[in-house]
């Protein structure tokens, strides 16, 4: 009795000793403005992913829009052909089809490896 007693103690003292490991996965997501301020265009352009199909956040196509230009415009072509998509589509913003025509045209030229 007195070793299962002994053994319980141990094992609090050691997982009150123990900090709490900072590998530990959060479900907090960084606010639109911290991630739009990044300059990681793939960062930019996986954010955009994820508001544009609500993965995570609230699904808003400005926000992705604005992510999407942004990584776009650092050279990032997935972004390019994501904006040609929503434009194509009229996902959650309205049809474009000359903004479409454009974005995918300038992902084809960067050889998107979804166009």
């Amino acid at each position: 009795m007195q070793t299962q007693h002994t053994t319980k103690a141990v094992f609090l003292t050691l997982l009150l000793a123990v900090p709490a490991s900072p590998c530990v996965a959060t479900d907090q997501v960084p606010s639109f403005e911290q991630i739009h301020a990044s300059n990681d265009k793939n960062e930019l352009t996986a954010w955009g992913q994820r508001y544009a199909r609500g993965v995570g956040v609230a699904k808003d196509t400005q926000k992705a829009v604005k992510l999407f230009c942004k990584s776009a415009r650092k050279g990032d072509t997935d972004a390019k052909f994501e904006l040609g998509r929503l434009y194509a589509f009229g996902q959650g913003i309205e049809r474009d089809w000359e903004l479409a025509t454009a974005w995918y045209q300038e992902a084809v030229k960067d050889k998107s490896r979804k166009a």
